[in-house]
């Protein structure tokens, strides 16, 4: 791009758009949300962080249980679940 010009009109049907925070996982809103509650091994967590940076501020680490938790709202599940079957044995799903 080398050049940009500003026009003097109004973007059409602007009412019409619409913005949506997305979640954690990138997912934006769909009417519709999911109470995620699971423990994840030291090994999920790495990649969890690694994978999906907006999570670290919902995980926690249990000292009792040499574990970190993740409580997080999302739009969608299929990424949660895609990465829970990506780790079989290294997650467990609360709810």
């Amino acid at each position: 791009m080398t050049a940009l010009e500003i026009l003097p009109k109004a973007i059409q049907h602007a009412d019409l758009h619409k913005t949506s925070k997305p979640d954690v996982f990138g997912f934006g809103e769909s009417g519709q949300t999911h109470d995620v509650d699971m423990w994840l091994s030291l090994r999920a967590y790495v990649f969890l962080k690694e994978e999906y940076p907006l999570t670290i501020p919902y995980l926690k680490y249990d000292k009792k249980r040499d574990q970190y938790r993740l409580q997080v709202t999302v739009n969608n599940l299929a990424p949660v679940e895609r990465f829970v079957k990506g780790l079989e044995g290294e997650i467990v799903v609360v709810n």
